[in-house]
């Protein structure tokens, strides 16, 4: 599902998806200044020293944002298999903690303007999570 951050080759986003594994620790180009990593069931979350957020694997809960690549009609985002900036009523935040949980993502940040410490949360939502 892409969770490695690596090897898109010719797959699709949008399923159907072929299995392919990275055997060795390989790096992950499109990341710099990686200040922490968090790892869910089948998404990868990374935040970097400008509190920019990534993520990349599983997208089928929107666990990694990104709704309008997720409703495209062509090849809908339900998977990133590289890392994928999640921006979206993020501009005015630098993001400085979060958390994977097994479907959904949650993010900790101070507003640009006001310092005020403020929480998001994309995914599934079913228990309130």
């Amino acid at each position: 599902m892409g969770q490695c951050g690596v090897n898109k080759g010719e797959r699709v986003e949008g399923g159907p998806y072929s299995e392919v594994k990275t055997e060795n620790p390989t790096e992950i180009q499109e990341l710099n200044n990686i200040r922490k990593i968090a790892c869910g069931y089948q998404h990868s979350l990374a935040v970097d020293a400008d509190g920019q957020v990534f993520g990349w694997g599983n997208n089928s809960l929107l666990q990694l944002s990104n709704k309008e690549a997720y409703e495209r009609t062509q090849n809908p985002m339900f998977v990133a298999y590289t890392p994928t900036k999640i921006s979206t009523n993020l501009d005015e935040v630098k993001i400085e903690d979060l958390a994977a949980g097994e479907d959904f993502s949650i993010f900790i940040g101070k507003n640009n303007t006001s310092q005020d410490s403020v929480v998001f949360g994309c995914g599934a939502n079913l228990r309130g999570q």
